[in-house]
């Protein structure tokens, strides 16, 4: 959960097992806060200190990518919550976000020595449970340079569950590179409809839902 130490403990391991595999890494503080409300239905704010963990692969250019997970769990937002057991320091988030993070670690892992054009940031945010807290934080750090250099953001979070893969692009993204979006996305549609033809299970007369299942 966002500002707890199990949540620091796991900020510091990520920024060791980065340092391991030689990427200059840090973990960065920040104030926020979120909404908590009481059996009464009052509403108050909840202080926290988030922490986000950075590691650079440096590219040949200034352009970069930057690949994220979060790395917080659900916390309790309402006594409500705690009643019914969601959240808290018993979740183990296997999926929201172990997993993600999971999947930020090998990555990096296989490209510690690869040269790259373009440099990339891999990246692990706080407050993700609470409105995207530390994606905010991250945001309003970044230089406009720095904005303007980031060509892709890759969010990797409940990759366990579920089976979209959504592409997103600005409101001041170049027609064209809109069009890459859209034209990936098709191609990615596509391919899984092809694998989805050619698994066992998938069959005519089948829901999507119980076709999944199987």
């Amino acid at each position: 959960m966002t500002g707890t130490p199990p949540e620091m403990l796991s900020a510091d391991y990520l920024r060791q097992q980065f340092a391991l595999m030689g990427y200059q890494s840090d973990v960065r503080s920040f104030n926020t806060r979120y909404i908590y409300t009481d059996s009464n239905q009052r509403k108050n704010w909840h202080n926290a200190t988030g922490s986000t963990v950075i590691a650079a692969h440096e590219g040949k250019v200034r352009q970069q990518i930057i690949i994220m997970a979060h790395l917080d769990t659900y916390a309790p937002q309402s006594d409500k919550d705690v009643e019914n057991n969601l959240g808290g320091l018993t979740l183990q988030g296997i999926d929201d976000n172990a997993m993600g993070l999971g999947v930020l670690l090998e990555l990096a892992e296989h490209l510690k020595n690869v040269p790259t054009r373009y440099g990339i940031r891999f990246i692990a945010t706080s407050g993700e449970e609470e409105g995207r807290l530390g994606a905010q934080n991250l945001l309003q750090r970044m230089s406009e340079a720095e904005k303007k250099n980031t060509l892709l953001v890759i969010n990797l979070d409940n990759l366990v569950v579920g089976d979209k893969l959504y592409f997103n692009s600005g409101r001041s993204t170049p027609a064209s590179v809109r069009k890459l979006t859209r034209d990936r996305r098709a191609g990615y549609r596509s391919q899984q409809v092809h694998r989805r033809l050619h698994q066992p299970g998938t069959q005519p007369g089948l829901s999507e839902r119980h076709q999944l299942l199987q």
